[in-house]
């Protein structure tokens, strides 16, 4: 009789399990198109996407490094201003973590927040940058980073106080005699300014050849007619007021009847 031993061999194999890499990557871009203005904040948008496969492994969750202990520090030349991390209506949003700001944005591929300037309305004209860091991952050790940049366009005006559309009536003439009005100048930028008489000299308007004598003052410095210039520092306070006062002089022998001048201020940002 012919037996056939059969051995079974039983190997003990260790459960293995395969870790799902992590393919997911965030990528954060910002919409200068899309920037809101308002009198009190300005909103730049920055935009958050998930790409690639398994996203979803990302966990909706990301830090952004923040410059100081409230927000991202913008800089045009000297100047700096704080962003601040917000949502449309400019309330801001995350929790601390660290040094950091926390955002959580489970189930979305594309997350919207903005960044916040409380000042930009009074902030000196110029292109303002700053760097925004993105950490995501497992112990958001993965880094993206971006750099944010956008433009205050620089702006002058002025107005005249006591003036009705830009015409002032001095009155009766009399040697001697003063007048005065306010001019107010709202910039965010250096201005140049440049007074010019169309006359020289109070003219009567009936008859050219009778003219009155005048002295016009910008503060306290004399306009010199032909050529007066003037160069204003941008100020954080904008808005900022002047007087230009005018001086009759000798009327002796002048003819009755009307006369005037015509001024021309010309405003005109500083290169």
């Amino acid at each position: 009789m012919i037996r056939l031993l059969v051995t079974l061999l039983a190997f003990l194999v260790p459960n293995i399990s395969f870790a799902q890499i992590c393919e997911g990557r965030m990528f954060v871009r910002y919409d200068q198109v899309s920037i809101r203005k308002t009198d009190h904040y300005w909103l730049v948008p920055v935009d958050i996407q998930l790409i690639e496969r398994n996203s979803k492994c990302l966990q909706g969750r990301a830090v952004i490094e923040l410059d100081n202990s409230r927000g991202l520090e913008f800089r045009s030349q000297a100047q700096s201003m704080l962003g601040l991390i917000s949502d449309v209506n400019g309330r801001e949003i995350g929790e601390r973590f660290g040094q950091d700001l926390l955002l959580e944005f489970y189930n979305r591929e594309t997350f919207r927040f903005w960044i916040k300037f409380n000042k930009a309305s009074i902030a000196r004209a110029g292109t303002y940058t700053g760097n925004l860091t993105l950490k995501y991952g497992e112990s958001f050790s993965r880094i993206e980073r971006e750099s944010v940049s956008f433009d205050i366009s620089p702006y002058v005006s002025v107005s005249f106080l006591g003036t009705d559309n830009g015409r002032l009536n001095l009155g009766t003439l009399s040697t001697g005699l003063t007048r005065q009005t306010s001019i107010l100048f709202d910039s965010n930028t250096d201005f140049r300014l440049k007074i010019k008489s169309q006359k020289g000299a109070l003219v009567h308007r009936s008859d050219p050849n009778f003219e009155i004598p005048y002295s016009v003052y910008f503060g306290d410095k004399l306009v010199n007619f032909s050529n007066f210039e003037r160069f204003f520092n941008y100020q954080e306070s904008a808005v900022r007021e002047s007087t230009l006062k005018f001086k009759i002089g000798d009327v002796t022998g002048a003819r009755a009847g009307d006369y005037s001048d015509v001024l021309t201020v010309t405003i005109s940002v500083a290169p």
